[in-house]
C-alpha cells in the first residue's frame, strides 16, 4: 500500500507539474496574442486616423471648387436690390437695337469693308440706269448686320450666283460683274466727252476776247 501510496503522489506531482507548464506556455501564448492584438489596434487607429483627415481633405477640396464655380457663375449677374446707374444703364441699352428688332448690335463704321459697302448702297441709284429710288436722304443706321444670301435651290437659273461671281464684299461684286463695268465705262467716257468739250469752249471764249 504505501508503494502504491508513493506511484499516486508522484502521477500527482507529474500531473500538477505538467498543468503549471501548460498554463505557464498558454499565459505566454496570451501574452504574445494581446501584444499582436495591441498592435493591430494601434494600426488601426493610425490608417482610421488617416482616412478621417483624408475625409475632410476632400470635403474641404470639394467645397471651395463649388464655391468658385457659383462665384464664376453669379458675379455676371447683379444681386438683388443692386441697381445699375442712368448713365450704366442708358449705355447697356444702346448696346443693342432692342428686343424689337431682336437685339441687333452696333455695327462697325470704323471698318474699311463696312464703309465700302455702305458707300455703295448710299450710290446705288447710280449704279443700275434701270432701276430708280425715292430720293431721300439715306442715313446710316447705328445698328447693322451684314450676311451672305443663301440662294434657293430652285433659283439656280434665274437669281443663283456662280462660284466665279462670289466675292467677299459688295464693292467687289459689283467691280467683277460685266454688265457693271461696261455701263461705268461708258460714263466715264461720256462724262469726260463733256468734260472736253467745256474745257474747249472755255478756250474759245478767252480767244475772242
Amino acid at each position: 500500500m504505501p508503494e502504491l501510496e508513493d506511484l499516486f503522489e508522484q502521477l500527482r506531482e507529474a500531473h500538477s507539474s505538467q498543468l503549471i507548464n501548460d498554463n505557464e506556455e498558454l499565459s505566454l501564448e496570451e501574452k504574445k496574442e494581446d501584444k499582436g492584438f495591441i498592435k493591430d489596434t494601434k494600426t488601426y487607429n493610425q490608417l482610421k486616423t488617416n482616412i478621417n483627415r483624408l475625409s475632410k481633405i476632400e470635403g474641404e477640396v470639394t467645397s471651395s471648387i463649388r464655391q468658385k464655380h457659383s462665384n464664376d457663375l453669379i458675379s455676371d449677374i447683379p444681386l438683388e436690390g443692386e441697381k445699375l446707374s442712368k448713365k450704366e444703364a442708358k449705355a447697356q441699352k444702346e448696346e443693342t437695337s432692342g428686343s424689337k428688332w431682336f437685339n441687333m448690335p452696333k455695327g462697325d463704321l470704323s471698318d474699311p469693308k463696312n464703309k465700302k459697302d455702305i458707300m455703295i448702297i448710299q450710290q446705288r441709284a447710280v449704279l443700275d440706269p434701270k432701276r430708280h429710288y425715292k430720293k431721300d436722304k439715306w442715313k446710316v443706321s447705328k445698328y447693322f448686320q451684314v450676311g451672305t444670301i443663301v440662294e434657293d435651290k430652285s433659283e439656280f437659273y434665274s437669281a443663283r450666283l456662280k462660284n466665279k461671281e462670289r466675292q467677299q464684299t459688295l464693292l467687289q461684286e459689283v467691280l467683277h460683274d460685266k454688265e457693271s463695268t461696261k455701263y461705268f465705262k461708258k460714263k466715264y467716257s461720256e462724262i469726260q466727252e463733256q468734260k472736253s468739250k467745256v474745257i474747249t469752249y472755255k478756250s474759245k471764249k478767252r480767244f475772242r476776247r
